[in-house]
């Protein structure tokens, strides 16, 4: 209707240009219109300046979607929970504060174990530090992010000597969570860790997400793993190292004879399962 609009409405506007405003101090950020928002406020991408600060460049870019800090919880469930997994960049939530002019910057790596698992049906995410239950195996498990990586005022973004910091956290972060994206769907990535506004870590493991992993995954896991055989046996074969070769064939076969293997996968053995060859050469 003409003429008026909902206060929550407005008040969801005001929050996500000012969040959007803070992050363009470390980013290039493309906001998108509210007819277009699917469940992003913004794409960002890191930009990293120059050593005599003339220029800046364009590097890793993740997505956004902003919140009021009074938010207490968000839940995705059923096409959104679907959404939240298919996302092919890192994932932030953005808590915005408009008496202090200040955001929050949330790592969503925290959802990563429970994207993978196919008895979840939604997730309820909640940003607060308090304590909660990450009950594995309910169906609704709730999701805590931590602390935030990166938390600073409109003030801080106008210091260089802070925007170099967060540069850096970011960087850190973004290099690391964009492979777990990329592995999610072969339910493996590697744990991260911060301090707000100090440091990123990584545990230097690589941890399972699901263990009841079935052929589908190991076949993709073989896929993915294809392009880096062919490097080996290519140097095998360069160098004329006959061990690395034919220890990279043993592995070769030894994955091939279980992923190619036909399987029953109804109760009355009529129904079977069969892949093709991962490790074939196109």
């Amino acid at each position: 209707m003409s003429g008026r609009r909902l206060r929550s409405y407005r008040r969801g506007d005001w929050n996500e240009e000012l969040g959007v405003l803070l992050l363009k101090a470390l980013a290039a950020v493309a906001a998108i219109p509210r007819p277009e928002d699917f469940g992003l406020d913004a794409v960002a991408t890191l930009l990293r300046s120059d050593a005599r600060r003339r220029f800046f460049y364009t590097e890793n870019s993740f997505y956004v979607q902003f919140k009021s800090e009074s938010t207490n919880q968000l839940s995705y469930a059923d096409h959104e929970l679907k959404w939240l997994k298919d996302l092919q960049l890192p994932f932030f939530i953005g808590m915005v504060n408009r008496k202090t002019s200040s955001l929050n910057l949330f790592p969503g790596t925290e959802l990563n174990p429970f994207l993978t698992r196919r008895h979840v049906k939604e997730l309820i995410v909640r940003t607060s530090n308090a304590a909660e239950p990450k009950t594995r195996e309910s169906k609704t498990p709730i999701v805590c992010l931590g602390k935030p990586l990166l938390s600073f005022t409109i003030e801080q973004a106008s210091d260089e000597a802070y925007t170099g910091l967060a540069y850096t956290l970011l960087k850190d972060y973004l290099e690391i969570e964009q492979e777990n994206v990329i592995n999610r769907h072969i339910r493996c990535c590697r744990r991260i860790g911060w301090r707000t506004n100090e440091e990123v870590y990584a545990d230097g493991e690589t941890a399972t997400l699901d263990e009841d992993l079935q052929k589908d995954e190991l076949y993709a896991a073989c896929e993915k793993i294809a392009p880096a055989i062919g490097i080996i046996d290519l140097y095998a074969e360069a160098n004329g190292d006959r061990v690395l070769a034919r220890r990279s064939s043993d592995l070769v076969g030894y994955l091939r004879k279980i992923v190619m293997k036909r399987e029953s996968i109804g109760n009355n053995g009529a129904a079977w399962m069969q892949f093709g060859d991962p490790f074939a050469v196109q």
